[in-house]
């Protein structure tokens, strides 16, 4: 946004400013707070053409190797040759039946079962995480409608989504204390509630006034260190090779991309507690330490120096800071890294 003439934003005037987003390729696996929008072709009232359903035929659908070890199983114990295609029309129910039941005693059944379990309990956790981010999607949609005189109704429904939000994220905890991407997905929350604190006109004693934005990015702040806590060590160099040779480059790229995410946010929390405390007249003296704090956790993420530098040009205190010093130790720093 155009600063103008404007020599300084209060706190209400930042609500817009865009936050910053970790690199295009460490982020492809992220999936917290997705947005929703629909195709070109349903948007335009369009059904799939013949081309569309020719790709949607020819498109590959790749199993998990439980669910090929243990076809493989229910086979030999069928009795039927594994090279043979399966007919079932032309087996007796009653033998597939025998077959099943013989498949699930054998000593492989177990931990195929079980890593059949662990694989819907994934799907679960995602699930839950995902539902919440619906529900802090719907949030944003109605912060973001919100005029002067429907305020607080407006906010009361976003108030309303955030809760559904938390408590889908808690559900996916209950299940997996040690759930990253939960906990992360609540440090987002609170900080979606900090920036609404910051951009209302709220009564005093209202939850999200004004004066209760540092303490929702400070909690923000705490869960985003926790989710990093969790995470694997990062190797340096050999971790991505290791990852390909145990079969995990999944779960390795998935972690990537949640440490720069939360790397991000850390750093958005700092920065939006940074302007809190510029506008603050008894912590003015504390307001550049945070803000050199948000600028490494951007330069651990490795975020864009174009970002950075805009944030800067955007900060409430952007007048009195040394963007040229700000940035060359910020470039220097993303080069030694």
């Amino acid at each position: 946004r155009d600063k103008g003439n404007t020599a300084k934003m209060t706190i209400q005037e930042i609500e817009e400013k865009e936050v910053i987003q970790p690199p295009t390729e460490e982020m492809a696996s992220v999936k917290i707070t997705p947005e929703l929008q629909l195709s070109d072709e349903l948007e335009q009232g369009k059904g799939l053409n013949s081309d569309a359903k020719k790709d949607e035929a020819d498109e590959i659908y790749e199993l998990d190797d439980w669910m090929i070890d243990f076809a493989e199983l229910f086979k030999e114990q069928l009795g039927i040759d594994p090279d043979t295609p399966l007919d079932l029309s032309k087996i007796a129910w009653d033998k597939c039946a025998e077959a099943l039941d013989s498949s699930i005693q054998h000593e492989k059944a177990e931990d195929l079962l079980r890593q059949a379990a662990n694989k819907f309990e994934d799907s679960i956790l995602t699930a839950l995480v995902n539902l919440g981010n619906v529900y802090m999607c719907l949030a944003r949609k109605y912060v973001d409608s919100k005029t002067d005189d429907k305020e607080a109704d407006c906010i009361e429904k976003a108030d309303t989504e955030l809760d559904a939000a938390e408590r889908v994220y808690k559900e996916a905890l209950s299940r997996k204390a040690d759930f990253a991407d939960a906990v992360l997905a609540l440090g987002q929350l609170a900080f979606e509630k900090g920036k609404i604190s910051m951009s209302t006109k709220l009564p005093d004693e209202h939850k999200y006034h004004s004066s209760k934005s540092e303490a929702f990015f400070e909690s923000s702040i705490e869960f985003f260190k926790d989710s990093l806590g969790l995470l694997p060590a990062e190797s340096e160099g050999e971790g991505e090779a290791e990852a390909k040779d145990n079969g995990s480059d999944t779960n390795a790229s998935h972690d990537v991309g949640i440490r720069a995410q939360a790397q991000v946010m850390w750093g958005n929390a700092l920065y939006e507690l940074s302007q809190c405390f510029a506008s603050d007249d008894s912590k003015q003296g504390k307001w550049k330490p945070l803000l050199e704090g948000a600028l490494e956790k951007f330069k651990d993420a490795k975020c864009r120096g174009e970002e950075v530098s805009n944030a800067l040009q955007m900060h409430c205190k952007s007048e009195e800071i040394d963007k040229d010093k700000l940035m060359e130790a910020f470039q220097q720093g993303a080069e030694d890294k």
